[in-house]
């Protein structure tokens, strides 16, 4: 991968507007979910009884929403991550659940970046602002979820003037 020195690099820009991808399908089993509940707390009984589940139109227990936007988060910097001289910060994150997941499904994502734009405003420290919109299918290519992810880049010279992170 190349190593982009800033984010005033053009070649970063066009770099994140074509990094568009599906990723590998993955299963999501019951300790994922159980994991989930314990870091959550939320112990609902349409996530965990499969005797309530029978008897709903789910059939079987339903996958926490915000675990599945949470797998995305894990693509987000792994991927994003483009360089050592930038550091992706967070903005914000827009989730719409479409329809629910059943535990022992497969999801994968598709990611589409939609927004690269330079905000090198007087008086603040300049950023590349990042839009990327995901969309989260099931095993029957149903969608099931969409995501917007609103990323700030940072470059590590401006955060070290702040103290922001370690040299």
């Amino acid at each position: 991968m190349k190593i982009y020195k800033n984010i005033f690099d053009e070649n970063l820009h066009e770099y994140l507007r074509k990094l568009n991808f599906k990723t590998d399908t993955q299963k999501i089993d019951q300790n994922m979910v159980e994991k989930h509940i314990t870091l959550s707390l939320d112990n609902n009984p349409v996530h965990m009884n499969l005797a309530l589940a029978k008897k709903s139109h789910f059939k079987r227990p339903v996958v926490h929403g915000p675990l599945i936007s949470s797998l995305s988060t894990g693509w987000i910097h792994h991927i994003f991550t483009c360089t050592e001289y930038t550091y992706p910060v967070q903005l914000q994150q827009n989730i719409k659940n479409l329809t629910s997941l059943t535990i022992g499904d497969s999801i994968c994502y598709i990611f589409e970046c939609s927004e690269v734009v330079l905000r090198n405003e007087e008086g603040r420290d300049p950023y590349l602002k990042v839009v990327y919109e995901i969309s989260c299918f099931d095993s029957n290519n149903n969608e099931i979820m969409k995501i917007e992810w609103y990323i700030r880049y940072y470059s590590s010279d401006y955060l070290l003037q702040n103290n922001e992170i370690d040299s």
